[in-house]
C-alpha cells in the first residue's frame, strides 16, 4: 500500500512538472509572437521567425497550436490581457495621494496615452491593419478585439459611474478618447516635429473628457477626487483571464489546420 502511494505521488509530481514545462513553452511562443509582430510585422512573423525567437522547434509549436494563425490569435488575446492588467495596476492601489494624482480622468488619460504608445499596442495596430485585407485573420482579430473592448467598457463604466449617463453616449465618449490616442500612436512613426499635437492633447484631454461626459453624454463627470477602489469588473476580468487566453486556445487547437505547418 505504501509503495503504491509513493508511486502515485511521484506520478502527480511528474504530471505537475510536465504541465509547468508546457505552460513555459506556450509562454515563450506567445512572447516571441508578440515581439515578432512588433519588430517585423504580420507578414514576416512566420513560423520560423517565431520558433527562432522562442528557441523551440516547429514540432513544439504545432504540439500546442494547430496553426500559425491560431498562435497569432492567442497572441492577440494575450495583448488584451496585458492591457487589462496594466489598467488594474493603475487603478488598484487604495492609498493614492490626493490632489492631481487622484483625478480619475487625468489618470485615465495618462493610461490611455501610455498604453496606446506602448510596444504591446503596436501589435494591436499591426493586426488591425493586416486584418483589413486578410480574410482568415479578420475573424480572429474581431473576436479578440470584441472581448477586450467589452472589458474596457466595463472598467470605464465602473470607474466613472455609467449609471449617471446615457449608455450609448457614454460608450461613444469612452471610445472617442481611445481613438484619439490610438490615432496619435499610429502617427508616432512620422516625425511631425513641433507640429506634433500629442503633448497638448495629453494636457487638455482630461478637460476634453469632462466636456464630452458632461455635454455629450448628458451626465456629470467625476470630481477630481478619484474613486479609491479597483473596478470589480476589471479585477474579475484580469483574474479570470490570467494565463488562460493563450493556453485555452492552445488546448483546443491541436490537430487543426495542419496544412499551415509548412
Amino acid at each position: 500500500m505504501e509503495a503504491n502511494a509513493g508511486t502515485h505521488t511521484r506520478r502527480r509530481v511528474a504530471h505537475r512538472t510536465q504541465q509547468e514545462r508546457r505552460e513555459e513553452t506556450i509562454g515563450k511562443l506567445l512572447d516571441a509572437t508578440i515581439d515578432a509582430l512588433a519588430d517585423v510585422g504580420y507578414a514576416r512573423t512566420s513560423v520560423s521567425e517565431i520558433c527562432s525567437r522562442a528557441g523551440v522547434s516547429h514540432g513544439a509549436l504545432f504540439c500546442h497550436f494547430g496553426s500559425r494563425l491560431e498562435l497569432i490569435a492567442a497572441a492577440a488575446e494575450e495583448v488584451g490581457r496585458r492591457h487589462l492588467e496594466r489598467l488594474r495596476a493603475e487603478f488598484e492601489p487604495a492609498d493614492k495621494a490626493t490632489g492631481p494624482e487622484s483625478d480619475a480622468l487625468a489618470r485615465a488619460v495618462r493610461f490611455l496615452d501610455a498604453a496606446a504608445h506602448s510596444r504591446t499596442n503596436a501589435v494591436w495596430h499591426e493586426l488591425l491593419v493586416a486584418s483589413r485585407t486578410d480574410e482568415e485573420l479578420r475573424p480572429a482579430v474581431r473576436r479578440a478585439m470584441g472581448r477586450y473592448a467589452a472589458r474596457i467598457e466595463a472598467a470605464a463604466a465602473e470607474l466613472f459611474g455609467a449609471d449617471d449617463y446615457d449608455p450609448v453616449r457614454f460608450r461613444s465618449a469612452v471610445w472617442a478618447l481611445v481613438c484619439i490616442f490610438d490615432g496619435l500612436a499610429l502617427g508616432a512613426a512620422l516625425d511631425f516635429g513641433d507640429a506634433n499635437p500629442r503633448t497638448d492633447i495629453v494636457r487638455l484631454a482630461p478637460e476634453i473628457a469632462r466636456l464630452m461626459l458632461n455635454g455629450v453624454a448628458g451626465g456629470t463627470a467625476p470630481s477630481p477626487k478619484a474613486r479609491r477602489r479597483t473596478p470589480p469588473s476589471t479585477r474579475a476580468a484580469v483574474s479570470s483571464e490570467a494565463g488562460k487566453s493563450g493556453r485555452k486556445v492552445a488546448a483546443n487547437s491541436r490537430g487543426t489546420n495542419e496544412g499551415e505547418r509548412s
